[in-house]
């Protein structure tokens, strides 16, 4: 049993090289791959990683079929729900991930989707993990630059598995609540990170030593990472 478990391991690892998913119609192939692994005992092994390939392609487009539908990119949604990471400061702004648990369109249509990735470009808000918030946001399909040797933003969107983009938009009806002020795991990163960011007001320092000290990595920029 160990080995079969290697054996598919080594096809979603090789699944991971692909550069684009394979079409649907190679889902047809489970039929064949079963009656390999049942009736062929010598092409077991091909039999195994093509069914790790499978289950990661399977994997794989439940979370592309999750995303924003690519019609609604750029259209403004009334989200309810609270801010999952620590916000990080953008010099404009603050950047946090967001758990959403309802996402609304302008006709009151509620959309499948819940992990965003928001930016409020106000520079003066205190905001903080735990946050409870009722928001009118813009969103975008989650995607980035992918240079050779370099920082790729769109798989890392994708491992993080956000559905969304986007950036909170000017409304008499954004408002957050804020947690109590219990001495959370989240709530010392953030006073660390707060004390790291004030000594040193430079980005590109502050941003290496929180994410050394406290494993806030929002703050690195691509050439960093």
């Amino acid at each position: 049993m160990c080995y079969q478990a290697i054996v598919v391991v080594c096809g979603i690892a090789l699944f991971q090289f692909m550069p684009r998913l394979p079409d649907p119609w190679l889902y047809l192939t489970i039929i064949p791959i079963v009656w390999l692994l049942v009736h062929a005992p010598s092409f077991r092994v091909a039999g195994l990683i093509a069914l790790g390939v499978l289950w990661a392609m399977w994997r794989a487009q439940l979370i592309l079929d999750s995303r924003l539908d690519p019609s609604r990119t750029g259209h403004v949604f009334s989200i309810v729900g609270a801010i999952s990471s620590r916000p990080v400061d953008i010099g404009i702004g603050q950047r946090f991930d967001f758990q959403a648990r309802s996402v609304l369109d302008g006709r009151g249509v509620e959309l499948p989707i819940s992990r965003l990735k928001l930016a409020w470009y106000e520079p003066h808000l205190a905001l903080f993990t735990r946050a409870q918030c009722a928001l009118k946001v813009r969103l975008k399909l989650p995607y980035g630059t992918r240079n050779p040797a370099s920082f790729d933003r769109e798989k890392w969107l994708f491992t993080k598995r956000i559905d969304a983009t986007g950036y909170i938009v000017t409304h008499r009806a954004n408002r957050c609540e804020q947690p109590s002020a219990d001495w959370t795991l989240s709530r010392v990163r953030e006073t660390i990170a707060a004390q790291i960011r004030a000594s040193l007001p430079d980005p590109n320092r502050h941003g290496v030593i929180a994410a050394l000290a406290v494993a806030e990595r929002d703050a690195l920029s691509p050439t960093q990472w």
